[in-house]
């Protein structure tokens, strides 16, 4: 494995238990769905803008969603198909984001005339 491949691959891991975390706290409980929401949208539009590729950032969120998975399975036995579904969802958010931040990036269009 190349070192990029292996930097992106750490900072991918690193960024799905920095969500995890983030999720499983206090203030988790309470956003929750405003982080599943609007974190991929986000950070999908703030990785698009700054010209860096938006792919890895959704592998974090979709990994963060098949952790939380794992957790919520191994503790509770349930909701399963909601983190898998959860997951698709933060990864296609995140693609969302990053094609608004390319927008945003271009600036506003001029009127012909």
């Amino acid at each position: 494995m190349s070192s990029i491949a292996s930097r992106n691959a750490a900072l991918v891991v690193a960024g799905a238990v920095a969500v995890l975390a983030i999720s499983a706290s206090p203030a988790g409980d309470q956003g929750f769905p405003l982080i599943v929401l609007l974190g991929p949208v986000l950070t999908g539009a703030i990785a698009a803008r700054r010209r860096v590729s938006w792919r890895p950032v959704a592998a974090a969120w979709a990994l963060s969603g098949v952790l939380m998975l794992a957790v919520d399975w191994a503790l509770n036995g349930e909701d399963e198909l909601f983190h898998l579904l959860l997951a698709a969802l933060m990864a296609a958010l995140t693609a969302l984001g990053a094609a608004i931040g390319r927008t945003m990036r271009r600036g506003p269009r001029r009127a012909a005339g």
